[in-house]
């Protein structure tokens, strides 16, 4: 998948990185990597960001707190984290750069609602003295 992806970029430049999002059930579907356990689901994480990365990609975890809670300590200091929950403020508490915070978006062109999210990356930056 990693390969399909880097193929299908060829080379693009990109403003942000590319998400790993491995989500165990969407709208009521139970997907196929629901029953894997956190040895699998992070070796499958760690082989798609270290594919990209070495084709000179910046790549970045997506998911919620049950998602991200599937994956390795080191994998999650490693990677940038772009964390979902909606809702008034995140109960994650480690540190993410992007927060989907809802889904109700609405843009010119899209028939259906989009996902909303903030971009925390420069303000992190700037606490961290970067």
């Amino acid at each position: 998948e990693a390969e399909f992806v880097r193929a299908k970029l060829a080379g693009a430049m990109l403003d942000y990185p590319i998400a790993f999002d491995f989500e165990q059930s969407a709208e009521g579907i139970v997907s196929r990597v629901a029953n894997l356990s956190s040895e699998e689901a992070s070796a499958i994480a760690r082989a798609f960001c270290e594919t990209l990365e070495a084709a000179g990609y910046d790549v970045i975890l997506y998911g919620n707190g049950h998602d991200l809670a599937r994956y390795s300590d080191d994998l999650l200091e490693r990677y940038p984290i772009w964390y979902a929950e909606y809702g008034a403020l995140p109960a994650y508490t480690n540190e993410y750069v992007l927060w989907q915070y809802a889904s109700v978006g609405e843009l010119n062109g899209i028939d259906t609602q989009v996902d909303l999210n903030l971009d925390l990356s420069e303000v992190l930056a700037a606490e961290n003295g970067d």
